[in-house]
């Protein structure tokens, strides 16, 4: 019976951890993420694989404006 799940914010799978289990050998290929909000508030994000790691990244980064690059050309 699983005790404890991480979930991948990449693409939404869970994968059950044995509560007899070690989480590092059952998670082995994963990605842990913390984010650290502020004093005593740390977010943790699990992910399965670079790709889902990745795709978090490109969702979650604010991009540069494009007419900033176009900008540049003006000097």
């Amino acid at each position: 019976m699983s005790e404890r799940t991480c979930h991948c914010y990449g693409c939404g799978r869970n994968q059950g951890v044995e509560s007899s289990d070690l989480p590092c050998l059952t998670l082995q290929g994963w990605y842990i993420v913390s984010h650290l909000k502020g004093p005593e508030d740390i977010k943790r994000y699990g992910f399965c694989s670079l790709t889902c790691l990745q795709r978090w990244v490109n969702e979650n980064t604010p991009s540069i404006p494009e007419i900033f690059f176009s900008s540049l050309d003006d000097f």
